[in-house]
């Protein structure tokens, strides 16, 4: 989390589904499988990365503390400040998240698994459309009046399997509601014109599974990389993204096909 007003994160609350199965041997009841069996094996992060110690509090910590100084901040349009960051983090417990961190030399990669929905749907919204570009000013603080542009690609998710009506897709025994991946460039220009850059990569997905009751909430599955921004200079100094976009989104998919093939 480098950047200074991009929140890529994600959190939760618990609501557990279950369904009974019978067979010859009577009754069966699945549950839901717990947030941290649905997580990603380290053995499967991207070459270059190593798990790193990480909690639900030291993540929820650091939310609070971002979203506290993006609150001195104006944006345009004015409709594209992020809201569904503040949300999640509130709901957030170790009782209904699991997290896995990772770094390399020169980015973090962060999954978090929840049991509370994430609203994909106000991401989109401000990320996409008349928000794919964004102009943040700073009106408060020790970066008073730097000015901040954000630029947002969406990517194209991972390929989903066919699904019921009403679902994106699925994978594995989830059935996905809404997923979005996007890209995001970050240009912080100070009052003396220098510049620092950084590059991130945000996939959120939810979904329930074939075994959940209709009405019972979602799970979120979020994964999301930034790489170190660049030193402020004049010119500014393109940043790297910390990883291609297309290892991403397969890494994505694995992050979703962890999930829908977790049992209890």
């Amino acid at each position: 989390m480098s950047q200074p007003y991009r929140l890529l994160t994600a959190l939760g609350g618990l609501l557990i589904g279950t369904a009974v199965l019978v067979g010859c041997g009577g009754e069966t009841e699945i549950g839901r499988p717990v947030p941290a069996d649905m997580l990603l094996s380290p053995a499967a992060l991207p070459t270059g990365f190593t798990s790193e110690s990480l909690t639900i509090d030291d993540l929820t910590a650091a939310n609070a503390q971002q979203l506290t100084l993006s609150a001195d901040t104006a944006i345009s349009p004015q409709q594209c400040r992020l809201v569904a960051d503040a949300q999640f983090n509130k709901a957030l417990t170790p009782a209904n998240s699991a997290v896995l961190g990772a770094r390399s030399l020169s980015a973090g990669l962060t999954e978090l698994v929840s049991t509370v929905p994430r609203d994909v749907g106000a991401d989109i919204r401000t990320s996409t459309r008349d928000c794919a570009r964004t102009t943040t000013s700073v009106t408060g603080g020790s970066m008073k009046g730097a000015v901040i542009t954000t630029d947002h690609v969406r990517l194209d998710p991972p390929e989903l399997a066919s699904s019921t009506a009403g679902y994106a897709g699925r994978i594995g025994s989830l059935r996905v509601i809404d997923i979005f991946v996007v890209r995001s460039t970050v240009s912080t220009r100070l009052g003396d014109g220098s510049v620092s850059t950084s590059v991130s990569l945000a996939g959120y997905a939810t979904g329930r599974f074939t075994f959940d009751a209709p009405d019972v909430a979602p799970v979120t599955v979020q994964l999301t990389s930034v790489g170190e921004a660049s030193d402020f200079a004049r010119p500014a100094v393109s940043s790297r993204a910390p990883i291609s976009d297309d290892d991403f989104v397969g890494l994505f998919g694995k992050a979703l096909s962890a999930a829908g093939d977790a049992t209890r």
